[in-house]
């Protein structure tokens, strides 16, 4: 991994931005409200384990999957071994269908370039009755980023919503559950414009 790429992981411990710090941390309070005490729970980039460290000791069960082996071998270091870190791909998930009552997915999707195949992974590993909530960069017109070379997509507001003609080409998976996406905002933010990360909360 090189330098510019370690930068996309930032540590809450070590990082010298206060606001990515604060907006990580809202995140990770808003994914232990909802997802916390699940009995099997998935991160999907686990990125430096700062979500991990608070997740995985409050699950039934917790497996966190990361792309690159350095750094799941030390989130697996942090977490002390006892939580499983795997290593993968989130187009390509490695468990059965149906396996968890949770899945989190934070800043990941506009890496992936085909963003839909995660999704479309999420689903087929979420149970019926499972949550799970996902957290993309706000932008009005999806697409690459102008700022971040690993943003190879960033889906758009439009791609989430059912009033888009648009969305039959997401994928089948977000066409049968619009209707029962609700947009999630902590109490501070009370209007989707006003997040720069929307928290979409899959609610099957």
């Amino acid at each position: 991994m090189s330098p510019r790429e370690a930068e996309e992981r930032l540590d809450t411990r070590t990082s010298s931005d206060r606001l990515q710090v604060a907006l990580h941390n809202q995140r990770y309070e808003f994914v232990l409200q909802n997802l916390a005490r699940l009995d099997f729970v998935l991160e999907i980039g686990t990125g430096e384990g700062n979500l991990s460290v608070l997740l995985a000791p409050r699950c039934g069960r917790y497996v966190g999957l990361e792309f690159d082996a350095d750094t799941c071998l030390r989130v697996s270091q942090r977490l002390g071994g006892a939580y499983p870190i795997v290593r993968g791909d989130a187009r390509k998930l490695p468990f059965e269908p149906r396996s968890f009552s949770g899945i989190v997915c934070l800043e990941v999707l506009e890496h992936l370039g085909d963003f839909r195949a995660g999704i479309r992974n999420i689903q087929r590993c979420l149970r019926d009755d499972g949550r799970a909530i996902l957290s993309v960069p706000y932008r009005r017109r999806g697409g690459a980023s102008d700022t971040n070379v690993y943003h190879l997509y960033e889906p758009a507001k439009a791609n989430w919503s059912p009033r888009c003609g648009n969305a039959a080409k997401v994928s089948r998976f977000i066409t049968s559950i619009l209707r029962k996406v609700r947009l999630c905002m902590p109490p501070d933010c009370s209007t989707f414009e006003g997040r720069l990360a929307c928290n979409i909360d899959i609610a099957r």
